[in-house]
């Protein structure tokens, strides 16, 4: 297994991904359903990771992933986003976007006019997130 370099996982029952720090050839990594995670540090040995997605509530803290250089795509997601927001969220962007403003301010702009949503659906704004490595600029 430590020459796999590319690994999905779709679970509910995720809670740790320890079992993954031996896997250091990892390039792309896709985690979905791991509610149960709360802790990125098998991670940190990762440094061939390239790309990285995951889904999880329980995830509050991701500066370690700011020591994975060859990071150039991190998407990381809240499961459960109410439709509403989700969708609101996308017109806003689409406008934003379709208008010709850059991809960036067209994020930010989507959700700051989501603030109307927060009442209703706490955490509103907190995604979606862009995070892009400063060393792949």
């Amino acid at each position: 297994m430590n020459k796999l370099t590319h690994l999905s996982l779709f679970s509910d029952r995720i809670t740790s991904i320890k079992p993954l720090s031996s896997l250091t050839n990892l390039e792309t990594l896709f985690l979905s359903g791991g509610n149960g995670i709360k802790d990125l540090n098998p991670l940190a040995g990762l440094t061939n990771l390239t790309s990285l997605s995951f889904t999880s509530d329980g995830i509050t803290d991701v500066k370690l992933l700011a020591g994975l250089r060859n990071l150039t795509e991190t998407i990381v997601m809240r499961k459960s986003i109410p439709d509403v927001v989700a969708q609101q969220f996308l017109k806003n962007f689409l406008v934003a976007f379709s208008s010709g403003f850059p991809l960036y301010r067209s994020v930010r702009q989507a959700r700051e006019q989501l603030q109307g949503l927060e009442d209703r659906y706490p955490c509103a704004l907190w995604l979606p997130v862009i995070c892009q490595n400063p060393a792949t600029i």
